[in-house]
């Protein structure tokens, strides 16, 4: 198999775009052990945290792919009303499904409940067709989520990646739409944040990848008014953030 961060820089190079460097541990790929005596401390093996990224568009569509020393990750964003699920290999939370794919028994699908509009969505055209297109090997994976489509592959050419790309953004058109671009609903907060809202709407973005992009791209004086308008509220807004205890935040405001 060719080296997928060359072929990342490779297709940056066609698409004149730059690749970005990180430091992000996939629990999908990455086995890393840990030392018993610090085992918050994770231990990185050669090749395995995903130190490059690189973003592009497809079809008026993110696209993001990472690389390390044994996979390609493409992942291309939307938002889809579905239940999240995986192929061929299990994602945390998930449980294995008792349905098949038509035309793809050999792959298992995991998901966190089974549902009429899951199954209908397994034997669609569209997700038979993006499988029979790639033909999964044994240590590669889809994953639809209700915000992105993910494939860990492992393949040899520049070729082969930017065909997985389209064939990922052709899947996309598939499942239901969400509710994508509604933004926070400012309305929900508590009144004493007001004054915040203007920040809310330009900086609350869920996505870590678009909110350190739009971080990047802020001059400093920018940053320096987000600060200075920000700071003075902190204690305020861990306390309301504290009223939620364990419960997740509603969607509305996250």
């Amino acid at each position: 198999m060719a080296d997928p961060v060359a072929i990342l820089k490779d297709i940056a190079k066609q698409s004149g775009k730059t690749v970005r460097t990180l430091n992000l541990f996939d629990t999908m790929v990455c086995k890393s052990p840990t030392d018993p005596d610090y085992p918050w401390k994770i231990l990185p093996l050669p090749g395995d945290f995903f130190h490059h990224q690189l973003s592009i568009e497809c079809k008026r569509r993110k696209v993001r792919l990472r690389a390390n020393s044994n996979f390609m990750v493409r992942q291309v964003s939307g938002s889809f009303a579905i239940d999240a699920f995986s192929i061929n290999r299990c994602d945390v939370g998930k449980s294995e499904a008792p349905f098949r794919i038509s035309g793809f028994p050999a792959l298992p699908v995991f998901a966190r409940q089974t549902s009429g509009q899951l199954e209908e969505l397994l034997n669609s055209v569209a997700l038979r067709q993006a499988l029979n297109d790639l033909q999964l090997k044994e240590k590669e994976s889809l994953h639809l989520y209700a915000d992105d489509i993910v494939w860990y592959l492992q393949r040899s050419s520049v070729r082969e990646i930017t065909s997985a790309v389209e064939v990922t953004c052709c899947l996309a058109e598939q499942p239901p739409a969400g509710n994508e671009g509604q933004g926070i609903d400012v309305a929900v907060l508590p009144s004493k944040f007001k004054a915040l809202n203007s920040y809310l709407r330009k900086w609350a973005v869920t996505d870590d990848e678009e909110r350190s992009e739009l971080l990047e791209k802020a001059s400093r004086v920018t940053l320096e008014r987000l600060v200075k308008s920000v700071a003075p509220h902190l204690s305020s807004i861990d306390e309301y953030l504290d009223t939620f205890g364990k419960e997740p935040l509603s969607e509305r405001i996250w």
